[in-house]
């Protein structure tokens, strides 16, 4: 959302700097205006404000996921994002813009710790890799909304403010949704209350709660199945005992941190977050109508995340990070040529940027189907299970 309110007039005059502007013309008149702009200074705190909630977000998550819940810090997450999302659309400064943004990055960051691992441990074993991916389909829809929602709400008087307030409406749904939603499987396990996690897998499964369990001889026998299975992968990670932070960096389980955290870092500089924030500030610049090529990409980078759920199980997770690497290499390269050789991006005529929007929807769905879920469902799964809450929040 805040890559498109930051270009907005109205946001501009509210927190942007006033600049005198004379223009000449040519019978001698002068024409003395005022112009509002942002500075890149507050356009990269706006922005990056965020990041830093996600960092102290993604420490805290990890750990209160073990301790008190899936479920339960996904709660919390979700009220955390839905008060910074009130506090951006109710500022009338610049630092209630940026206090927002931080506490709406600490529920991300919570809920980025804690929602991949309840998708992983309530899916069934055979479609994992397509549900852990549907997290990532989600955050492409969140995208597709905001930037069409930008798109009706740029022409309106607080347009900007719906645009912020919107965002906490959704993460309410998954407050209240999460409210109903069961704890997962494998942590009422860790706890020990079997009957429950019997119960709350039977639903899942079958679609069908039981009351009360007299004899798990009434339970389909797969769920009872499923459920030993938690018990002696739980039972074997108890007899090496508990996974320390110590054990994440030892010899055997290094290389897969050293593999999960590139991946991680690769992901972020592909430069996806670049497009996303900054998309309209460059489509501006190229001479192309921002906030309607803006939305394009974003109905782009959600149809094509679809793409992910047919090829996850059946390419493999290396073949596809590998050819989304070439797709967003090859259109980042000509994307730049066509810039350069046009004479920069206020320049360019407007084949050559519509050639620039098209090599951006080009990148945007080879990250989209490849780099964006993938990663995710790398992280969740190559971890032991007693050290994977502990590693993960490294990655």
């Amino acid at each position: 959302v805040i890559g498109g309110v930051k270009d907005m007039e109205e946001f501009v005059k509210i927190f942007g700097d006033a600049l005198n502007v004379t223009t000449n013309l040519t019978n001698g008149t002068q024409i003395f205006m005022i112009e509002y702009s942002l500075s890149n200074v507050d356009k990269g705190w706006i922005v990056g404000s965020f990041s830093l909630g996600c960092l102290v977000g993604a420490l805290i998550g990890g750990v209160a996921s073990e301790r008190r819940g899936r479920r339960f810090t996904i709660v919390i997450g979700a009220f955390i994002f839905t008060v910074g999302g009130l506090l951006q659309a109710c500022a009338y400064y610049l630092w209630m813009v940026y206090a927002g943004r931080i506490v709406a990055g600490l529920g991300v960051g919570i809920l980025s710790m804690s929602v991949p691992v309840y998708n992983a441990e309530v899916s069934p074993a055979e479609h994992r890799g397509q549900l852990v991916s549907l997290n990532q389909l989600s955050i492409t829809a969140g995208i597709m909304v905001s930037f069409l929602v930008n798109l009706g709400c740029e022409t309106y008087f607080h347009g900007w403010r719906i645009s912020l307030a919107l965002q906490s409406v959704f993460s309410l749904g998954l407050f209240f949704g999460m409210m109903y939603a069961p704890e997962s499987p494998r942590y009422l396990m860790k706890k020990q209350l079997r009957a429950r996690a019997v119960n709350v897998l039977s639903w899942i499964r079958t679609g069908h709660k039981i009351q009360s369990i007299a004899s798990e001889a009434e339970v389909d026998p797969a769920v009872i199945q499923e459920i030993d299975t938690i018990a002696a992968e739980i039972q074997d990670g108890a007899a090496l005992g508990e996974g320390t932070w110590r054990e994440v960096f030892v010899a055997s389980t290094f290389k897969r941190l050293m593999i999960g955290m590139w991946v991680q870092l690769f992901q972020q500089f592909t430069g996806m977050n670049i497009i996303m924030y900054y998309s309209t500030s460059l489509f501006k610049t190229i001479g192309v109508s921002p906030y309607v090529s803006t939305a394009i990409v974003g109905i782009i980078n959600f149809v094509t995340t679809f793409g992910t759920l047919v090829l996850v199980d059946r390419v493999g997770r290396k073949v596809l990070l590998l050819l989304g690497s070439l797709g967003m290499g090859i259109t980042t390269a000509l994307g730049s040529t066509v810039i350069g050789i046009g004479g920069g991006n206020n320049n360019l005529s407007k084949t050559d940027g519509n050639l620039v929007v098209l090599c951006v929807c080009a990148f945007v769905l080879s990250f989209a189907v490849m780099w964006g879920p993938i990663a995710w469902v790398v992280t969740s799964e190559m971890f032991p299970l007693r050290l994977r809450g502990a590693a993960v929040l490294v990655v």
